[in-house]
């Protein structure tokens, strides 16, 4: 198959590409931003990591954190969960990080009222449902003082998975990745 260009269609595409510069021009601005935007965000990557929330249990949608940001009562945590059955049924078995709230820091008592009330040193944190939205049950977290290199996480959202259950429970030392922030 043979084709033929003639002096038309160059015309044709000359008129065109003279009738549409701007939008070309545009189009090859966003690329070269978003070409740059990539590039920033891989190489933010290799110091910071990026988790978006995928639930309504915390205000922002996209928070960061690296290993060496401080985490603090107050603050946010990024954190690997324990990999039990029901973490592994709702999230599959890859490697997910947690964003959540340091509600508790080592040292700091967290009980539970008759009426499913999570308390840290008196502070409500939580309410305890008995079934997830999947109707799955849920058991109670961890209550008492909160061990040496342990904090207790968690969110004030009724429906947020936390430490207030078992399958969460503390998170210790060795599941923190670090700090975190929100970014939107």
């Amino acid at each position: 198959m043979t084709v033929t260009i003639t002096e038309q269609h160059i015309l044709a595409i000359h008129g065109w590409l003279k009738t549409n510069r701007s939008l070309l021009l545009r189009c090859l601005r966003y690329l070269v931003i978003g070409h740059v935007a990539l590039g920033l965000l891989y190489w933010l990557s290799t110091f910071y990591v990026f988790v978006v929330n995928r639930s309504d249990s915390l205000p922002d949608y996209l928070y960061y954190s690296s290993y060496d940001m401080p985490v603090e009562k107050g603050g946010y945590v990024a954190f690997y969960p324990k990999k039990t059955p029901l973490v592994r049924a709702h999230f599959g078995g890859e490697s997910i990080i947690f964003v959540k709230h340091v509600f508790g820091v080592a040292g700091d008592v967290v009980t539970h009222s008759p009426q499913g009330d999570v308390l840290v040193n008196g502070d409500f944190v939580g309410k305890i449902k008995r079934s997830s939205m999947r109707g799955e049950l849920l058991d109670e977290g961890p209550v008492g003082i909160i061990p040496k290199g342990c904090i207790y996480a968690g969110s004030l959202h009724k429906n947020g998975f936390d430490t207030r259950y078992a399958a969460i429970g503390y998170i210790c030392s060795a599941q923190i990745y670090g700090g975190a922030r929100p970014l939107l």
